[in-house]
């Protein structure tokens, strides 16, 4: 089993890091998925799961994911 969990939350303002990415995502989405991809010819050998978990503050982004702004480029907001 492989369990990713999102970890970074709330950041006041928008932060991106050395790759150019907004930390949040990055840190709770790419690089879960760059972690699982790497692990992935380990553990499909194996049969694992693979489980992505966060919070409940998904019931914060009333909107949904904004799929044209998932770098927080156009609008940035701690708890949106």
């Amino acid at each position: 089993v492989l369990m990713n969990n999102a970890g970074v939350m709330a950041i006041p303002d928008r932060q991106l890091t050395k790759d150019g990415y907004e930390r949040t995502f990055q840190s709770n989405h790419l690089g879960h998925f760059v972690l699982t991809t790497g692990l992935f010819p380990y553990l499909s050998r194996s049969k694992a799961t693979v489980i992505n978990v966060s919070s409940e503050a998904f019931q914060i982004a009333r909107g949904g994911l904004d799929i044209n702004n998932l770098n927080g480029e156009e609008k940035y907001g701690a708890w949106s």
